[in-house]
């Protein structure tokens, strides 16, 4: 780089050692910016990702650092309870998803008839009915023992057998709490049905299969449940008649 004397008294010479300073500082400092650029260049050349992301198609990076990546999320709700806190044959899952009551044991259902029809399941998918029968259930209502007797009741390959809520509201029964207890009872406030369990966020009710055959003397409480829904006309023939209609004529006689 070309010098200036600053001693000179010559100005027109001043001068001109100062523009060739100014020349030379200008050539230097572009000399010194090219280099910086063409390291930066070469270094991003080195630092750019060609490789393509599976996640989202593009060129550029990859997936573990893609922008697209979704968030993790927790289901919305439940579908099943895990088999460990489920009893077979002895939980049944009050679900508000089933339009059906539905089990997986032909075996527990009694007058059996074959029935073509469909029902939804909790996931929303149709599940094809083949049979239907009725349920008799040996349960516990504000702690004391209790005979329930269900009818319309399908059999099917399901993997936990269901209660089905919506049927139950329509029968004229909800969910309520007595005694500190959670349990489903008639909507005026009068007789309990069973208590309801909450597990993991699903209720379940404790019910063991009765086979009527098996207890003669609970028949009659069986068939009280029918009571709840209205049927309270007789026969006029007093020599016929179900269980329920003599129990009635003898005035309830327990």
């Amino acid at each position: 780089m070309a010098k200036v004397e600053i001693t000179c008294t010559d100005y027109l010479t001043h001068a001109e050692e100062l523009a060739h300073f100014a020349q030379a500082w200008e050539i230097e400092t572009k000399k010194k910016n090219r280099g910086r650029e063409l390291v930066g260049a070469v270094s991003e050349r080195r630092t750019k990702e060609t490789r393509r992301c599976h996640k989202c198609g593009q060129v550029g990076h990859l997936r573990a650092a893609c922008s697209d990546k979704e968030e993790k999320k927790e289901p919305g709700f439940t579908l099943a309870v895990s088999e460990t806190s489920i009893k077979p044959g002895r939980d049944w899952i009050l679900d508000s998803g089933s339009s059906r009551h539905l089990v997986n044991d032909q075996s527990w259902l009694e007058d059996l008839v074959p029935h073509v029809d469909s029902c939804t399941q909790p996931n929303g998918a149709p599940l094809k009915i083949t049979m239907k029968g009725t349920l008799t259930l040996h349960v516990q209502a504000c702690g004391k023992k209790q005979i329930l007797k269900l009818t319309n009741v399908y059999s099917e390959n399901v993997v936990q057998n269901l209660l089905s809520y919506g049927t139950l509201d329509k029968m004229g029964y909800l969910l309520a709490q007595r005694g500190g207890r959670r349990v489903l009872a008639t909507k005026d406030g009068g007789r309990v049905v069973f208590d309801v369990d909450l597990r993991k966020n699903v209720l379940v009710v404790e019910g063991r299969v009765v086979k009527l055959r098996e207890a003669p003397a609970e028949v009659v409480m069986a068939a009280l449940e029918e009571e709840v829904h209205g049927g309270n006309e007789l026969s006029p023939d007093v020599q016929y008649g179900t269980l329920l209609d003599f129990h009635k004529r003898l005035g309830h006689l327990n």
